[in-house]
């Protein structure tokens, strides 16, 4: 029996230095700048009725000097706000809670202390740490490699290493190392500062010692281990959780009955080594005894530095099957006369018993994007499959075997050729615009084929002519930009687009769009032909622009030593004669015609022509003129009145106006009337009359004032 116990210590020994050892090296770096400088790491948790203190030295030399020559503990009341140091301050003297030095246990005490529990392998490690002769690798391992020097270096550091673990996980093994004490004085609501210090000489080692500070109260809640979840594999369960809580290790335990009982599935509890700089939050164990489907409950515990356990974090899981079948081979996917693809594939693997059948995928790229052709796997006997909905757009297909707990292994993927003679559809609407510096923009609809590539414009000075390439390539967007020459006599530009799919099938050109060449070349100029004189008015005569898009006309007049013109009237674009009426006489006007385009370019007929009316002898202007519209006999009837006797003969001229035309003389009146009828109307609209007077000697009057009279349309 006393054998069979000292082979489990042993193992466990060889299995926790396995496990340990890298962390022992992080943890325990000698300082090579500093070989005799260490420090001490200090933590504090109060119970309520005392406060439990634990430390460690920060090197191995450190250590092994401390367990010779002691530690000490020291506490000091704080009052004030413990928060803010400038504010807390220290109550009374120092109290020395240890009076003799704590030191590790005898090896006799250490028999003492665990004579009832001779199988409590912490309290072994820990005896063996202090007092054991030979630790680590023996000295034929390490010969050749090793010096004697260094190899009392690792061993003392896996002494180290130990002992901290145990101290760790085992607080009566933590007191018999000196790394632990009990402060059973310390009084609730009160704030002490707690400092231990090695006694170890300077001249030895400098070992700094650690403070810290506690309120004695109630001992606040350990929480789970935090986030634990799991990872079901094939044959295994790779469980995750994070050390939130400042645990020092673990138990990992699994139930295979609902969690009514549990067994721990480790013999010491799980410890982790990390590198330096590491911050050890994430821990990870592998479970690699279960059977697939089997569900099983784990539950995760942590142990503080102070050997309490958290209350648990649980989680179920359970391994399943993650191995795929034998891939399929892909036989090259075929056209048929349909324009289909038939797409057939090999397949054997007599071992296999869970095959569920056969799911064909199809993709855009080679490499990426594909996506199943049914929604239930085809049958495990099937070897072929017609994709009657192939496109040009989608060549690529796979065919992977899927098994009952949906592993799937691909085949190599084939591109298939497809027969395409059918052309996509042209567009059915272009619109475009052309602005003045001869930019043409031209956009369209995208069209709805899958295996739409592109587009083709083709352009045409007119409509009757071939129409030619506007790019040497496909274009593979809906918008257009084209720059065409504005100095040419063909007003117009004309575009049509062709859509173009995956096997250069060319769909008819749509319909055809006309874009205006905005117009920079003026029209040909209005000629002047002659500017008269006549009786109280002066009449401009010319030949109109011959320029096909001549919009307006405007005749315009200034004075003679003036240097602005102005516009006396605008005029469709084949008038030719215009009176103007309200020339002043004896004033020199000069006239010109303006000829604008649509575009509004303009032009001036070359040479101005001028000329003025002669002086009127002072004739009196006919006044009180009124007007009426008679619908009964559908005329317009004037009235005027005339006080005047002139001393030669004279009569009345009657001006008549309709709509936007000017007055303009319409019939003569004898001088015994005063009245007159126009029954020669145009039409419905607008009637503008006026009256002079003219002398047999050129002598004429001013024209009266204009009066209108509006003529309603006749009514059948």
């Amino acid at each position: 029996m006393r054998g069979s116990n000292i082979r489990q210590r042993t193992f466990l020994l060889i299995f926790c230095s396995a496990v340990i050892l890298a962390a022992v090296h992080s943890r325990a770096q000698i300082d090579t700048v500093r070989m005799h400088t260490a420090q001490i790491r200090l933590l504090a948790r109060s119970f309520g009725d005392s406060v439990v203190l634990r430390w460690a030295p920060t090197t191995p030399g450190a250590w092994w000097l401390a367990n010779r020559y002691g530690y000490q503990v020291w506490r000091q009341e704080l009052q004030g706000d413990t928060t803010v140091s400038d504010t807390a301050q220290l109550v009374g003297a120092a109290v020395l809670l240890t009076p003799q030095p704590l030191r590790p246990w005898s090896l006799a005490e250490w028999k003492r202390q665990f004579a009832a529990d001779s199988h409590r392998t912490t309290a072994a490690v820990a005896a063996q740490v202090l007092y054991g002769k030979q630790w680590g690798l023996s000295p034929r391992n390490l010969q050749g490699w090793l010096t004697p020097l260094r190899q009392a270096a690792v061993a003392l550091q896996n002494r180290y290493g130990f002992a901290l673990f145990v101290a760790d996980i085992d607080p009566p093994v933590a007191s018999g190392l000196a790394l632990r004490f009990v402060d059973h004085t310390a009084e609730r609501g009160r704030t002490y500062l707690y400092t231990v210090a090695a006694l170890v000489p300077d001249s030895l080692y400098e070992i700094l010692p650690a403070t810290t500070v506690v309120r004695v109260d109630s001992p606040s809640p350990i929480v789970p281990p935090a986030n634990l979840r799991a990872e079901e594999d094939d044959g295994e369960i790779l469980l995750h959780w994070d050390n939130i809580g400042g645990f020092t290790a673990f138990w990992v335990e699994r139930s295979e009955d609902g969690g009514r009982l549990y067994r721990r599935l480790t013999t010491v509890p799980l410890v982790r080594a990390y590198g330096e700089g590491e911050e050890g939050h994430h821990w990870i164990y592998r479970d690699t005894t279960v059977q697939n489907y089997v569900r099983y409950r784990y539950r995760v515990i942590g142990i503080t530095p102070f050997g309490e356990q958290s209350p648990p974090a649980e989680i179920d899981a359970m391994g399943r099957d993650r191995t795929p079948p034998q891939p399929p081979t892909l036989l090259q996917p075929m056209p048929t006369i349909e324009g289909w693809i038939q797409v057939q594939w090999e397949w054997n693997d007599p071992q296999a018993q869970d095959l569920q059948g056969f799911v064909v995928y199809r993709s855009a790229d080679g490499r990426e994007g594909y996506h199943p052709l049914m929604s239930q796997p085809l049958p495990p006997t099937t070897r072929q499959f017609v994709d009657t909905a192939a496109t040009e757009a989608e060549p690529f297909y796979m065919v992977a075997a899927l098994d009952t707990a949906r592993n799937a292994a691909f085949s190599v993927p084939y591109r298939a050729v497809m027969i395409d003679t059918v052309p996509p559809a042209p567009p059915d609407t272009v619109w475009g615009s052309i602005d003045s510096n001869g930019i043409v923009r031209l956009w369209w609809r995208m069209g709805t084929e899958p295996d739409l590539l592109g587009y083709r414009v083709l352009w045409a000075n007119d409509t009757t002519h071939e129409f030619s390439q506007a790019t040497n390539t496909i274009l593979q967007d809906t918008v257009f930009v084209d720059t065409v020459a504005l100095n040419t006599l063909t007003p117009f530009i004309y575009y049509r687009v062709a859509a173009v799919d995956f096997r250069r099938n060319h769909s008819a050109p749509s319909k055809i769009i006309a874009l205006r060449r905005p117009d920079t070349l003026p029209p040909v100029p209005p000629v002047l032909r002659e500017v008269t004189a006549a009786v109280a008015a002066i009449q401009v005569a010319w030949v109109p622009s011959t320029s096909r898009d001549v919009a307006y006309q405007l005749v315009e007049r200034r004075a003679a030593g003036d240097t602005s013109w102005s516009v006396l009237i605008t005029l469709p674009p084949n008038d030719s004669l215009f009176l103007d009426q309200a020339a002043a006489p004896d004033t020199v006007y000069y006239y010109r015609v303006v000829a604008v385009d649509q575009s509004g370019n303009r032009s001036v007929s070359p040479l101005p022509g001028f000329t003025s009316l002669p002086k009127r002898a002072g004739a009196d202007p006919v006044v009180q003129v009124r007007a009426r519209y008679d619908p009964d006999s559908h005329v317009v009837r004037l009235q005027w009145e005339y006080p005047y006797v002139p001393n030669q003969p004279y009569w009345f001229v009657v001006y008549r106006g309709y709509q936007h035309r000017p007055l303009e003389p319409y019939k003569a009146v004898p001088s015994t009337q005063r009245t007159f009828v126009d029954r020669d109307l145009i039409g419905s609209g607008v009637y503008r009359y006026a009256v002079q007077v003219r002398r047999q000697l050129f002598g004429l009057s001013p024209l009266s004032t204009a009066v209108m009279v509006e003529v309603p349309p006749l009514t059948r």
